[in-house]
């Protein structure tokens, strides 16, 4: 559906299907993350943030895709803390 509407505004099919590739990365990591971030709860902020990039990053995710959906969970589970509390 993404790659069709790209096509219908003029993109090249090869660049319409990388950024078709990577909203799917984003939604697989996403959909990790959620689940791991579950197991979390306890942790705050940057360790928060820490420990969920490093697990996303273990199950193959970039570091760029890892660096965004956990900055992104940390935010909406409204874990803002530096980390340093006890």
């Amino acid at each position: 559906m993404i790659i069709s509407e790209l096509r219908q505004k003029g993109v090249a099919a090869d660049t319409a299907e990388q950024a078709a590739a990577a909203i799917d990365e984003l939604d697989a990591a996403r959909r990790a993350a959620v689940s791991r971030a579950i197991k979390l709860t306890g942790e705050e902020g940057q360790k928060f943030q820490q420990k969920l990039g490093q697990y996303l990053l273990r199950r193959g995710f970039s570091y760029e895709i890892s660096k965004i959906i956990s900055a992104a969970l940390r935010q909406e589970m409204g874990k803002e803390g530096n980390g340093s509390e006890a």
